[in-house]
């Protein structure tokens, strides 16, 4: 498996698992790139978009541009790429941890518990930009990765959910360097003064711009 792979202008909704889910393992060893256009999920039972690499198999330059997500069962976007080079761009998220939505083939989605964006300590290098967040359960963007920079986003509303820890527009854990430039950081449901009031939680990361 290897070479560049895109994958443009598809609504996956109502699915039981993941709107797009793309994985890798390590009995294919290679390296190889991917791209998303207008790619639009809604109403999954899992996470909305989920891209796993290994480390046999990264997944080099991640591109994600465009498209809306919301009502998804789990993280909007999660990703774990083994690689740097990582950038989400342009896209609607929207969640509401007191959505109930009936779909006729699966049961009653129960409350949900959502983070918009959750980058995993094996991406290296990640730009989070011009994104629109709102209404996430959870954190609106949570990250592990090495470096990250998030910049002219807009990000409301994080934390509904109301739990501990959990309710922050921006959270960086164990970055090397991160840097925080040009957003809208609005109306999150932080109140633990240890986060920082809900708006950028840093805990074993460097700041490098504000």
């Amino acid at each position: 498996m290897g070479g560049l792979w895109q994958i443009s202008n598809v609504l996956m909704s109502l699915n039981d698992g993941a709107g797009i889910a793309v994985r890798v393992f390590d009995d294919a060893p290679s390296v190889f790139s991917l791209g998303m256009d207008k790619c639009n999920v809604f109403t999954n039972t899992g996470r909305g978009i989920s891209v796993v690499g290994s480390p046999a198999c990264t997944i080099t330059s991640f591109r994600l541009k465009g498209g809306f997500l919301g009502a998804d069962n789990f993280h909007e976007i999660y990703l774990d790429i083994y690689e740097g080079g990582l950038y989400l761009s342009q896209t609607y998220q929207w969640n509401n941890q007191a959505l109930r939505i009936q779909d006729m083939r699966f049961k009653l989605y129960h409350l949900m518990l959502v983070m918009e964006i959750h980058l995993t300590t094996n991406n290296l290098d990640c730009t989070v930009s011009n994104i629109w967040s709102n209404a996430q359960s959870l954190n609106g963007i949570y990250s592990e990765a090495k470096k990250l920079i998030v910049t002219v986003c807009r990000i409301f509303n994080s934390g509904v959910a109301g739990m501990d820890g959990n309710r922050n527009g921006i959270a960086a854990f164990l970055s090397d360097s991160v840097v925080v430039s040009g957003n809208i950081i609005g109306n999150t449901g932080g109140v633990d003064r240890s986060y920082m009031e809900g708006t950028l939680v840093m805990e074993k990361s460097n700041l490098d711009g504000k």
